[in-house]
């Protein structure tokens, strides 16, 4: 579709009108909305005809806008990257794979979560609907919850035996999510968020 957002076409008949705008757009008919603005008319003896007019849009195209928006992305810090999506009931998880994948994550998955925060932003500008993209490389996203779980649950139990509050260094608003649902599941500390943003952090005190 390239920058194209709509084709309006021309013939004796809607039908030709709609022929024309689909081999211009390289489109089938499934894949766009059309408006017929005007059906066509012979007239007599040439009195009175009309052409046909029709506005052809191509449907927003999810999948082909994630991947095109990140292979941009990848390509701009020379990175080669395969993109495979999977759409779910809830979200659209994106997985990148290639080499020298530790650069898309960054210092405590901060680059991957820009990367997902800015193709958010892309994918919706132009989806009639709200669409969550979760973009993630080499399961980091589960291997980080893994390890705050496990960090809260060790944290959680030193502050139980010690009666002494811990501050924990900033985290995302996503993990300090997982810190404060791992322990309350133990139940035998209380957490609370302090701090400003981007600075926020996590304060485990004893009950």
């Amino acid at each position: 579709m390239g920058n194209q957002d709509f084709v309006i076409k021309r013939a004796n008949t809607a039908e030709e009108a709609i022929a024309l705008g689909l081999e211009q757009l390289g489109k089938t008919a499934e894949q766009v909305n059309i408006e017929v603005l005007g059906e066509g008319a012979k007239g007599f003896l040439g009195i009175g005809k009309r052409m046909a007019e029709v506005k052809i849009t191509p449907k927003y195209d999810l999948k082909a806008a994630i991947r095109l928006f990140l292979k941009e992305l990848t390509v701009a810090m020379n990175l080669i990257v395969d993109v495979e999506i999977r759409e779910g009931s809830k979200n659209v998880k994106v997985i990148l794979s290639g080499e020298n994948m530790g650069l898309l994550i960054g210092k405590r998955g901060q680059t991957l979560d820009a990367i997902q925060h800015i193709t958010n932003l892309v994918v919706n500008k132009n989806s009639a609907r709200y669409v969550n993209v979760i973009v993630d490389t080499e399961n980091y996203r589960q291997r980080r919850r893994d390890n705050l779980e496990d960090l809260a649950v060790k944290l959680g139990r030193r502050v139980k035996l010690s009666g002494k509050s811990i501050t924990l260094e900033p985290m995302t608003a996503a993990e300090r999510r997982i810190i404060h649902s791992a322990l309350e599941k133990e139940g035998y500390v209380t957490t609370r968020s302090a701090g400003q943003e981007p600075f926020r952090y996590i304060i485990i005190e004893p009950k």
